[in-house]
């Protein structure tokens, strides 16, 4: 009795569960893995703190947001056509809508770097489709409501999914992306640090007159800048070179790989050794921030100490640290996508020295989705089972008052008063079908088999029951979408 009192309980109360559990993953979730990313602190801040004054000291770092490759799924991306066409897109693009939304709401960056391959077939599409898709990523990056203020600056990066790369590069890509987005390369003066954003796709481009000029230009006048100069810090797509079998530190999800280099159609895994050796003698950046490969990957260049050095005194070689960061699609093959927080503090605009370090990095992971669609599906299971098991008990107590005889019309024999309630038929004299048989001409019912019949009301009723249960969790799935997606 307490058992099915119980039950009786969590079913009722199961709708209402089952909606906060549906909440609690389209929008805790999410939020809780942002939420648990913190800005990191500089070392420098802490020369810079006084009495009485924030945990960042007199002057608040800058906060600087890393996405990279956000690359929006299309009919390149995997062939699919249709409704599965549509499905992918749809999921994908909440995915990437949603963090992007807690990024913005929950930690308030100052600046976002988009580390190229803003679509996946970006390179491939006419001008008429490629809108379409240009319409969803600003939906996704909430480039509608730039006009607010408070809306972080957002900086982009050219990818080899928005153009090509090398010799492969699409002269009417190039156009496009420069008409949308901006001169492939350029720098910016932020919280007093020089921000680079280098095409490094066009290095290696000869057939596009003035295209690899453009990056050249770019690196021969941050050469030539007389020093010292405010810190550098280099954004740029596809990483650069280091030799075969370099470990790519603890973040990284396939532990114990690395990244080789491959060429393919429209693609190469590292800069050549040469065009990495120039960029980073003529940046001579502080850091060097990379996307391209999905995963992440931290390592360190070195270059000798020369008379380009930033701190020509220094006789050791400078390292220079590289940090790959995930894919933020949910498409990207990475089932943790990621992006980085990077916080900038160099208050009083004076050149720093070499070994004063005015940035730091934090790496977040958000969300395995795919997990959460097992999480969903296994609760799915469980409510059925559940609702499964209480309908048949009610239907066993259906049965047994089914099989319960009036006594007070059958004959019974042995019965010498002839009384109708004098004695009761002994039940092993009667049969389940001869039960359902006098049942059916007792109550002009058609006799039915039990176990069929039984069965069939078990399945019914149970579906029914799944549907009452589940509808207010499918309502507070809608509603999270919708607020996501408008």
């Amino acid at each position: 009795m307490e058992l099915a009192c119980s039950l009786q309980g969590i079913v009722r109360w199961l709708p209402i569960i089952l909606a906060g559990f549906v909440l609690f993953t389209e929008v805790f979730e999410f939020r809780l893995a942002v939420q648990h990313c913190h800005w990191p602190y500089p070392k420098s801040t802490y020369a810079d703190v006084e009495p009485g004054t924030s945990p960042y000291g007199v002057v608040r770092p800058h906060h600087l947001a890393i996405v990279a490759d956000p690359q929006i799924t299309d009919e390149y991306s995997y062939g699919r056509t249709g409704f599965l066409l549509h499905l992918t897109n749809f999921i994908t693009d909440l995915y990437a809508k949603r963090n992007y939304w807690f990024i913005e709401s929950v930690l308030d960056p100052d600046t976002v770097v988009i580390l190229g391959d803003m679509f996946d077939g970006g390179r491939q599409w006419a001008d008429e489709a490629w809108n379409v898709e240009y319409q969803r990523f600003r939906r996704i990056f909430r480039l509608d409501h730039q006009q607010n203020t408070q809306r972080p600056t957002i900086y982009n990066v050219v990818g080899n999914h928005d153009i090509g790369v090398g010799e492969t590069i699409i002269p009417g890509a190039v156009d496009r992306y420069q008409r949308t987005f901006g001169p492939l390369n350029h720098q910016a003066n932020v919280a007093n640090h020089t921000l680079v954003f280098l095409d490094n796709l066009s290095l290696d481009n000869t057939h596009i007159p003035g295209l690899a000029a453009n990056a050249t230009q770019l690196l021969d006048e941050l050469r030539a800048h007389p020093k010292p100069f405010l810190p550098r810090i280099l954004f740029t797509h596809i990483p650069l070179y280091r030799p075969d079998g370099t470990d790519c530190g603890p973040h990284r999800y396939s532990l114990g790989t690395s990244i080789l280099q491959h060429f393919g159609f429209q693609y190469q895994n590292l800069v050549r050794e040469p065009v990495t050796r120039r960029i980073l003698e003529s940046v001579q950046p502080e850091a060097v921030f990379t996307g391209d490969d999905h995963d992440q990957c931290w390592i360190h260049h070195t270059l000798p100490a020369t008379g380009d050095h930033p701190d020509p005194a220094s006789s050791s070689d400078f390292r220079i640290p590289e940090y790959t960061i995930g894919s933020f699609s949910l498409g990207g093959g990475n089932p943790r996508p990621s992006f980085g927080l990077l916080s900038l503090h160099n208050p009083t605009g004076i050149p720093t020295a070499y070994n004063q370090t005015t940035w730091e990095l934090q790496l977040c992971l958000l969300p395995n989705q795919i997990s959460l669609f097992i999480r969903y599906a296994v609760v799915f299971i469980g409510v059925t089972l559940l609702l499964g098991y209480h309908t048949y008990r009610q239907l066993s107590r259906e049965t047994s008052a089914y099989l319960t005889i009036p006594t007070s019309s059958i004959p019974f024999r042995n019965s010498q008063s002839g009384s109708p309630t004098a004695a009761a038929i002994p039940m092993e004299d009667l049969n389940p079908g001869s039960i359902d048989t006098y049942r059916g001409q007792l109550y002009d019912e058609d006799p039915a088999p039990p176990v069929r019949k039984c069965a069939a009301n078990l399945v019914r009723k149970t579906l029914r029951k799944i549907v009452v249960t589940c509808w207010p969790a499918l309502l507070t799935y809608f509603i999270c979408t919708l607020y996501f997606t408008i």
